[in-house]
Order: C-alpha cells, then sequence, then structure tokens
C-alpha cells in the first residue's frame, strides 16, 4: 500500500475528529474571551479552554461522542495541531530578542522559580502516585514549547507526554490569566 493510501484511510477512519473538532473550534471563537474581574487582576478565559471543555465532555466518560479509539487517535493528532503555535512562538521569540535580554534578572528569577518544579513539584508529583507522568507534570511552567520538547524526548504516546498535557492546559489558562496580578 503506498504512503498516500495510508494517509487517506487514516483520514477516512478519523473524519469525525476533524468534523468535531472544527465545530469546537466554531463554538469555542464564538464565546471569544471573557475577562472576570478578580481582585485586583483580571481572570481571562480564552477560547481553548472552551474548546477543551467541549473536547473533554465529548469523550467516552461523559457524553459518549467518541469511543476510546478515537479518543487514542486524537491524542496523536494534538500534537500536530500545537506544532504552527510552537513555531510562531518561536519566530516572535526571535524576532524580539532585544526585548528578551532586556528582561536581565526577570529572566534569572524565572529559571531559578523553574528550579521549585524540580524541589517541590516533583517529590509532590511522586506523592500523589504519579510515576514516569510527574516528568511531564513537573517539567517548567510546561507551555508549548516545553510539551514540544517532552514529545520529542519521550514520544506522543509516552506517561512523560501524558503527563505533561493537563499541567500544559493549566499553564495556558492559569499564567496569562494572572499575568496582571
Amino acid at each position: 500500500m503506498c504512503g498516500s493510501c495510508i494517509c487517506l484511510s487514516g483520514l477516512r477512519a478519523e473524519y469525525k475528529i476533524f468534523i468535531v473538532a472544527f465545530i469546537f473550534i466554531v463554538i469555542a471563537d464564538s464565546i471569544g474571551q471573557i475577562q472576570v474581574p478578580v481582585g485586583p487582576g483580571t481572570l481571562i478565559l480564552f477560547p481553548i479552554f472552551y474548546a477543551l471543555i467541549l473536547g473533554i465532555l465529548s469523550g467516552p466518560e461523559a457524553l459518549k461522542i467518541f469511543k476510546k479509539k478515537e479518543v487514542k487517535a486524537a491524542s496523536k493528532l494534538v500534537i500536530v495541531a500545537i506544532c504552527p503555535f510552537i513555531a510562531k512562538l518561536g519566530i516572535n521569540a526571535g524576532a524580539s530578542i532585544e526585548v528578551v535580554l532586556s528582561a536581565g534578572p526577570a529572566l534569572i528569577f524565572q529559571e531559578i522559580g523553574n528550579l521549585g518544579t524540580i524541589f517541590l513539584a516533583l517529590p509532590f508529583a511522586l506523592l500523589l502516585g504519579l510515576k514516569r507522568e510527574a516528568i511531564g507534570a513537573t517539567h517548567s511552567i510546561n507551555r508549548e514549547s516545553n510539551l514540544a520538547l517532552i514529545t520529542d524526548m519521550f514520544g506522543p504516546d509516552s506517561p512523560e507526554t501524558r503527563g505533561a498535557f493537563p499541567s500544559t492546559w493549566w499553564a495556558a489558562w492559569w499564567v496569562p490569566s494572572t499575568s496582571a496580578l
């Protein structure tokens, strides 16, 4: 069987994932950002948060729109979907290198803070019963670039990558929401 035939057979088998994902994108984008004042700051709910909630609800444990086999197939597609955003992040950081370098001490303190994930979060994750998942769950602030690194090092189906997903989505919601504080 040729390579393109394999790709088309996979597309035929997973068409439902693509259609539902597109519907979730339209719904999430239609809702847009919601800003909720919280004390001195603002909690910002981004469309990715709504898409994530819709994805969770569509799984085999809730509304049963997808079977476990489809969920496993979709998990491999997440990395493919995130790659353009990781590339954009790198391009934007490279274009703003002067701003990054001017941060100076702030970046050093951030990196010292990243050591907290090693000395605080990792032992706590192990106490909670996480095993190899703890590596992904406690990796830095676990944004898209960290997810890409973990996936590259351990593979998309690894326990380390599974551990990174909940904290990546948490960081995608929490970090921008609290940056105004």
